[in-house]
This record gives structure tokens, C-alpha cells and sequence, in this order.
């Protein structure tokens, strides 16, 4: 059955996915303005809310009724795959030639098949030294895949739990991940005293990819649909959702300006997912002023689009700091590309949802369920 659709929470997808456009499009690392530098320089905190995010809808998607019936698995991973999948062998396709050229003149045809059958197969994030291979942003999704996987299993036992029982599979789940975190900084694996945006090794990308370590962000969303679907909870929170979301938003917005003061991966790794718990919650309810903001028309038309902005902006980047350079002869540089470039891929964001990912999506869907079970999955995505 289809749920009404929560219009501030598809607003909110645009302004997480763009805060990941900046911090991998700007010169962020040389700028004076510690505030700006500090919030545009932890752009990768929008991937746990994009992790608490999904968990929370899937949850609020296939888990609302009463009382809760089991969740039909071959339409559900068949609505994931669709959407997801064809947006996502768009940005490998943009890649490719940089990806494959990159192996080529090193002689690695082994590495190159690894990697790439990885990839295409959504599990390169299980494997630290390849899971930013291809396309970077792909191991998010590489992590998703496996949160869809497990996701019938956890979920119908988060939502049938005690109202205490869940809150307290959240406090576990975050403390396991901040604990992980602490673990790394304490033992130093990697031999680098003070981890940043910039280090690479074994054990950091462990860390911070493995969807297992990432599992907590999705649990917290799953615990924080739960809670939203439980008519009490919802009726003793509703009144005070506009000042919620206000106070949240602003507190988020205080510990990104000051990131630099706040230890690098547990910030990446899910240190906001509590207060984005709270802040979706909020916004979910759509009332207050910054509810409404978000479910304006253009901010649910750009956060429609938000998957495909996430998906394919630094390989259009890459794209055209190429072109550019070979054109002129020279990197393009200076903040005027560098706005026109991100008005242009916004759009283009917008364009690819509609010509692209809806209508590949529903091929996709109609090529691998027929009738009925195709229906259930269209209300559902």
C-alpha cells in the first residue's frame, strides 16, 4: 500500500547531496574562512545521513502496516535494484575510460577484472583497497546494497519491539560505531597519528567503507522509522516538531562549522546519526517553517534528483576538467567555473531523473515481475 510521501524529507536529500557536490568540487582545503573551510570540508557527514535516511523510508515504506506483515522479497529487491542500478551503471559508464585506461598502462588486467566485476556487483566496499575503485561515490551504494539485503530481516523485528527495546538497539548500534572509531584512534593501525579526508590505508578504509561498520547509521534510521510509525510516539512528538527540527538543524550546522575540532572519522563515521534521527523525525511531521521550505515545489524536484547529482558529479567533473584541459591546454580554475559548473550539473541532475532513471527504472521493474507483484512494487519504490 502506498504511504504519503514525507515532502521535506525528499527536500532534504538536495541539500545533503549537494553539500557532497562541495566538498568534492570546491578548492575547500585552501580556503582562510575557518567556519566555511570546516563545512564544506565535512561534506562526507551527508553520506550517514543519506544512511540513516534510507532506513528510515524503507522502513516507514514497508513496515507501516498493522498489524505488520512480512516483507515480500523478490518485490522488494527488485524495486531497490531498479532504482538504484541503472543511475549508478551511468556514472561507471562516464568512468569507464578513465578506470580502464588507468589499468591498461600499468599492465594490471588482473586488478582490472577484480575490481571492475566488483564493482558492477555492488560488493567493492567489502574489500578496503578497492572500495573507492571506479567511480568514488559507488561505495555508498556498494553499502546499500548489502543494508537492502539485510534490511527484511532487521526491520519487521526493530518494528515489532517495545518502544525501549528499539531506542536501546539504536544506543547499541551508535555506540558500537563510535566505539569502533575510538578503537582506531587509540591503537593508530595505520601508523598516522591524526586521521583526515586525505590519509588512505588498510585499516581507515575499513573503517570508514565496510557496510558492516556502517550498519549502525542504518539501524538508527530503521529504530527512527519504528518510532515515527508508533501512533504514541507520534502523538507526543508531533507538537514540538517545528522547534525540533530548528534546534537540530542549528546544532548540526554548529559541529560542521567547527569539524576541524572534532576527531576525522568519528565525524565520517556516524557521529551525527543520533541528531539526524532526531532532525528527519522532525521533519517527517511537515509542519514548521522549515518543513515547509524543503517541501516546496523546486526543493522536491531537486531532491528527486538528488541520487543522480550524488552519482555522477565527480565523474562529470573529471569529464570536463579533461576536456578542458585538453581544449585549452591548461586546468580550468577560478570560482566562475567552478559555479557554472555546479548550476550545470544540477540541471543535468534534474534531466537524468526524468529521461534516465524513471524511465529505466520502470523498464527494469516490468522486465522482472509481471503483474500483480509489478503493481505492489510501484506502489512501493
Amino acid at each position: 500500500m502506498s504511504r504519503p510521501s514525507l515532502r521535506a524529507l525528499t527536500g532534504i536529500r538536495f541539500l545533503a547531496a549537494y553539500h557532497v557536490v562541495l566538498f568534492h568540487c570546491t578548492d575547500w582545503v585552501h580556503w582562510t574562512n575557518p567556519w566555511a573551510r570546516s563545512f564544506v570540508g565535512s561534506g562526507y557527514v551527508a553520506v550517514s545521513l543519506f544512511f540513516v535516511l534510507s532506513g528510515f523510508i524503507l522502513t516507514y515504506t514497508h513496515c507501516g502496516e498493522e498489524p505488520p506483515k512480512p516483507i515480500a522479497l523478490r518485490p522488494f529487491y527488485v524495486s531497490r535494484f531498479a532504482r538504484i542500478y541503472p543511475v549508478y551503471a551511468v556514472g561507471l559508464l562516464l568512468m569507464a575510460p578513465f578506470f580502464v585506461v588507468a589499468h591498461l598502462r600499468k599492465g594490471d588486467l588482473t586488478n582490472l577484472a577484480v575490481e571492475g566485476l566488483a564493482v558492477l556487483t555492488l560488493i567493492q566496499a567489502h574489500f578496503p583497497r578497492i572500495a573507492l575503485a571506479w567511480n568514488v561515490p559507488a561505495w555508498s551504494l556498494s553499502a546499500e546494497a548489502f543494508f537492502y539485503l539485510v534490511f527484511p530481516l532487521l526491520a519487521p523485528i526493530v518494528v515489532r519491539s517495545r518502544t525501549g527495546v528499539a531506542v536501546g538497539t539504536a544506543i547499541l548500534a551508535w555506540t558500537f560505531s563510535v566505539g569502533a572509531c575510538i578503537l582506531y584512534i587509540t591503537v593508530q593501525p595505520d601508523g598516522v597519528p591524526v586521521s583526515t579526508s586525505e590519509v588512505i590505508g588498510f585499516w581507515i578504509n575499513l573503517l570508514k567503507y565496510s557496510p558492516i561498520l556502517r550498519l549502525p547509521d542504518f539501524v538508527i534510521g530503521i529504530v527512527a522509522g519504528r518510532l515515527f510509525l508508533d501512533r504514541r510516539v507520534r502523538t507526543a512528538l508531533a507538537p514540538h516538531a517545528p522547534w525540533m527540527s530548528f534546534a537540530v538543524a542549528g546544532l548540526v550546522l554548529a559541529v560542521l562549522v567547527t569539524a576541524e575540532r572534532i576527531p576525522y572519522v568519528m565525524l565520517h563515521n556516524g557521529l551525527l546519526s543520533p541528531l539526524f534521527a532526531v532532525l528527519v523525525i522532525a521533519l517527517a511531521f511537515g509542519t514548521g517553517p522549515l518543513a515547509r521550505a524543503l517541501s516546496i515545489k523546486v526543493m522536491g524536484t531537486l531532491g528527486e534528483a538528488s541520487y543522480s547529482l550524488y552519482i555522477l558529479h565527480l565523474p562529470l567533473l573529471i569529464l570536463t576538467l579533461t576536456a578542458m584541459k585538453r581544449l585549452l591546454g591548461a586546468p580550468a580554475a577560478g570560482y566562475a567555473f567552478v559555479i557554472a559548473f555546479q548550476i550545470a550539473i544540477v540541471l543535468l541532475s534534474v534531466v537524468c531523473f526524468r529521461q534516465i532513471e524513471i524511465p529505466m527504472r520502470d523498464r527494469v521493474r516490468d522486465a522482472l515481475l509481471r503483474g500483480g507483484a509489478r503493481r505492489i512494487v510501484k506502489s512501493a519504490a
